[in-house]
């Protein structure tokens, strides 16, 4: 659902759905993914850097939280 809602670019109701996703399920990285685009996209890209960092500890290798860890840094 969160995902919709971003893709809509609903980002009040994409944050919520995330943020549930996650309380439900605190190891689902593609929501912290997901949650820390739609931060991003709210001009709050230093919590989003946080979530990716967290998202990278649960699983080093997911490359598309690296990617987008990557290059929120380099814009920050």
């Amino acid at each position: 659902i969160g995902l919709c809602h971003l893709k809509n670019s609903q980002l009040v109701q994409a944050e919520a759905a995330l943020r549930s996703a996650i309380k439900y399920n605190p190891k689902l990285v593609p929501a912290y993914n997901n949650l820390a685009i739609c931060l991003e996209k709210r001009n709050r890209r230093s919590e989003a850097i946080e979530l990716l960092e967290k998202a990278a500890k649960i699983d080093p290798n997911h490359a598309e939280v690296q990617r987008n860890l990557k290059r929120m840094k380099a814009a920050a």
